[in-house]
């Protein structure tokens, strides 16, 4: 649970991989608890999106084109196409706890204001030299 967010770190912050992983332990460390519990609830989504896409598919074979599947390898389609579609959800959830641990653990927040103003002031005063 404290390499939960190894991937965001990893991808977001630009650091190498000795640096990130590390970066992500100390993200996680504190959250311990909370991610494992972050981990369980992706799972569980995951799982109803399998559940939703499968019997989704499956009323619409049976229902619309009334059609009869018994073979394991449409199950295995139904499930790939669940898993699928829950990506993109799973990651964005992901990315809005990422944002959240950053926040409450270093100020993220004031930080990306503070760099803000700085660049507002670099600009102005590059504004300022060029007139």
């Amino acid at each position: 649970a404290s390499m939960f967010y190894a991937k965001e770190v990893l991808h977001l912050e630009n650091l190498s991989g000795g640096e990130s992983l590390t970066r992500a332990r100390d993200l996680g460390s504190v959250r311990s608890g909370r991610s494992m519990g972050f981990v369980l609830l992706l799972g569980g989504i995951r799982l109803v999106f399998l559940l939703c896409v499968g019997l989704g598919i499956d009323t619409i074979v049976s229902a619309l084109f009334q059609l009869t599947v018994e073979h394991p390898a449409f199950s295995e389609f139904t499930l790939t196409c669940g898993w699928l579609c829950a990506g993109p959800f799973v990651a964005t959830v992901r990315l809005f706890d990422y944002i959240d641990a950053r926040t409450r653990r270093e100020g993220w927040d004031i930080q990306v204001r503070f760099s803000a103003i700085v660049e507002r002031a670099e600009q102005e005063r590059a504004r300022s030299l060029v007139l």
